[in-house]
């Protein structure tokens, strides 16, 4: 299981950085755009959102927003549904640590 969420940290990464470079050209990009193209990207695939209110590198207001633009954006291809979890009190990039049940859960949900 550790070997599976490593696995989509990484394929996660790597997409998010190559959809901004698609999309803007660069890698140099503002964080106002970054919310801007992240919410108008096309809905090719499933996507899921884990994060928390007491996350101190993320704000979870600006990602709740995305969220919420993603979920109202129409998709593409069938069964792109998008599922999120928000905890209270997760600290940032640890929910495996901290809510590791409720997260492995999520990720299971979401995998198959």
């Amino acid at each position: 299981a550790r070997a599976i969420v490593h696995a989509l940290f990484y394929v996660y990464g790597v997409a998010a950085f190559l959809l901004v470079v698609a999309a803007t050209g660069s890698t140099i990009m503002h964080i106002d755009e970054f919310w801007r193209t992240c919410a108008s990207a096309p809905r090719t695939c499933k996507e899921l959102y884990l994060y928390s209110d007491a996350d101190e590198l993320t704000d979870p207001g600006p990602l709740s927003e995305l969220i919420a633009a993603r979920k109202s954006t129409e998709s593409s291809r069938e069964g792109c549904d998008i599922a999120e979890v928000r905890w209270k009190d997760s600290r940032h990039c640890a929910h495996l640590v901290d809510e590791r049940d409720e997260y492995l859960d999520a990720l299971r949900g979401f995998i198959v």
